[in-house]
């Protein structure tokens, strides 16, 4: 078991690698061969599909004591069949009413989420982009589980309540009443077209359309706030080197969002990714323009992807964000905290839901 499927949809979504097995044609090929109950009666069925799975707040409710004595375990799903297992760990997870409207490929979902959290009445509702081919091998067989990811001490202390697996529940694929199929996530339609619209694209992210110019980065300035304590303000400069004057360069200054930790920075017809050591909310950035002649210097400013509510601080959710630096492509997928900075220590302050052993 491991998350194979989950990074090779991702890479897939990002425009950064196409396995055969998820291409537009080796999907149809599946969906005809297989003729699965999954799909039935859906016009088209992409690569990527959401998995919504309901689970009822008894199910929680059983292990909410021990999962306490774990400190805080990791939530994944996986996705089983007779001869398969695949976990995937980008999940959304929230307490709430569940609304289904539409049917087959038409399919909605709206999440009214449940303000006493884990203290209410509600299931807990899970969504989870997915791989659609292995959905239609053998549905009735196969099975959506939420678990606990194995660790040594989720292990010591879950398995004599949920046994070697660690698993919370499960629902067969087509049980309708726990498992619904989507094409879009709940409350977020449109999300997937817009990250397939975002994506790098596939040549040197240094690379220009502006005929012998070149762009140089230079480290990322990190902004603090007066306490020192919170980053209010990430920026990149770079410097623009033309053998030709531009005159209305600053027409068109735009930074627009590519993944979480990178932006695309847009001057008339030069586009360049800028990556950010941290998420990033490109909604709110600025650039500005420095000197004139053959040598201007170019500043985009972001703020991190962090947003206060009251007293808890929330990242907002997404795919896992990659780092493209030239042909390496790396993953920030986890974060040791006893590893970091000494600011590490003062954000377990503000990470109250943290429970640390």
């Amino acid at each position: 078991m491991n998350n194979y499927q989950e990074l090779c949809l991702h890479l897939h979504v990002l425009g950064v690698y196409t396995p055969k097995w998820l291409g537009d044609e080796e999907v149809q090929r599946v969906r005809e061969e297989t003729n699965s109950e999954t799909f039935r009666g859906w016009r088209n069925v992409t690569s990527a599909v959401c998995i919504l799975l309901v689970v009822p707040r008894n199910r929680i409710a059983h292990v909410i004591t021990e999962l306490d004595k774990a400190g805080t375990p990791v939530l994944c799903c996986n996705i089983r069949g007779t001869q398969t297992s695949n976990m995937f760990s980008s999940i959304h997870a929230v307490f709430g009413t569940l609304r289904i409207f539409g049917s087959k490929q038409d399919k909605r979902a709206v999440i009214l989420p449940d303000s006493a959290g884990r203290s209410g009445s509600s299931p807990l509702i899970i969504s989870f982009w997915a791989p659609s081919p292995p959905l239609m091998i053998e549905p009735s067989n196969t099975y959506i589980h939420l678990a606990v990811r194995s660790s040594p001490v989720t292990a010591q202390v879950l398995t004599p309540k949920l046994g070697m697996d660690l698993s919370i529940f499960n629902a067969n694929l087509l049980d309708e009443q726990r498992v619904h199929v989507l094409a879009e996530r709940p409350n977020l339609d449109g999300e997937l077209k817009k990250i397939v619209a975002a994506a790098p694209p596939k040549v040197d992210m240094g690379r220009t359309s502006i005929a012998t110019s070149r762009l140089r980065c230079s480290d990322v300035i990190v902004s603090m706030d007066s306490t020192c304590r919170r980053i209010i303000r990430l920026t990149s400069r770079m410097t623009i080197h033309s053998s030709r004057t531009e005159p209305s360069f600053d027409v068109g200054l735009k930074v627009e969002q590519v993944t979480l930790n990178s932006v695309r920075l847009c001057v008339k017809h030069t586009k360049k990714v800028v990556v950010f050591p941290l998420p990033v909310d490109a909604s709110r950035g600025t650039c500005r323009m420095v000197g004139s002649g053959h040598a201007l210097t170019l500043e985009v400013s972001v703020p991190p992807f962090l947003a206060d509510s009251g007293n808890q601080t929330k990242y907002r959710s997404g795919l896992i964000p990659f780092l493209c630096v030239s042909t390496m492509l790396l993953g920030a997928i986890a974060l040791i905290l006893y590893c970091l900075y000494r600011g590490a220590r003062l954000m377990l302050a503000v990470l109250r839901w943290f429970n640390v052993l």
